[in-house]
């Protein structure tokens, strides 16, 4: 996959509905499905992109370093930002295979 920057200056990732976005909630039925995101409790920026590019249903990344560094796994699409000078949205794209022609 390759990562696109969703825009400059960064800020935090948000869909269509807007405002805050609430977490997604895998202990209650269609908990995930209702929530927009989920945390990965990973150590790195990389590592949450490798989180999310081995997730089907991920479609973009936030991560943040204003008290300790948070990655949030996004689920629907990112239609915009709110800025901030302390996250960053990146949105997965698929890489298109090459157009070399195989013998």
């Amino acid at each position: 996959f390759a990562w696109v920057a969703a825009s400059t200056p960064q800020g935090a990732c948000r869909s269509k509905r807007g405002g805050q976005q609430q977490p997604c909630n895998p202990h209650v039925a269609d908990g995930c499905m209702l929530g927009l995101f989920q945390r990965a409790h990973v150590p790195s920026e990389e590592a949450c992109k490798e989180a999310c590019a081995r997730s089907e249903r991920c479609v973009a990344i936030e991560v943040s370093t204003g008290e300790g560094f948070k990655c949030e796994m996004h689920f629907v699409e990112v239609t915009h930002i709110a800025p901030s000078s302390r996250a960053a949205c990146w949105i997965k794209m698929a890489t298109r295979p090459s157009a070399h022609s195989w013998p």
